[in-house]
């Protein structure tokens, strides 16, 4: 690729970006206008946004705040 290449990409990119990103953020604008027709809450994208750089949350910590929630609610 020659420099004059890169530049014309680079300028295109700065545009319009591409990417799964881009991608995501497409996805989540779709969802939120589609929950929001039935929502009694405004939904927002970013509701809707995957956080791919979040830690995972181990399953034996999800089943605590599951049983903490529940006991709340039965008090």
């Amino acid at each position: 690729m020659t420099y004059a290449e890169f530049v014309h990409w680079y300028a295109a990119y700065q545009l319009d970006p591409w990417g799964e990103y881009r991608e995501d953020v497409r996805a989540a604008v779709i969802g939120a206008a589609t929950v929001g027709c039935f929502a009694s809450n405004k939904v927002r994208p970013s509701d809707l946004m995957v956080e791919w750089d979040k830690p995972e949350i181990s399953q034996e910590a999800r089943i605590e705040g599951y049983l903490a929630r529940a006991a709340k609610k039965g008090t």
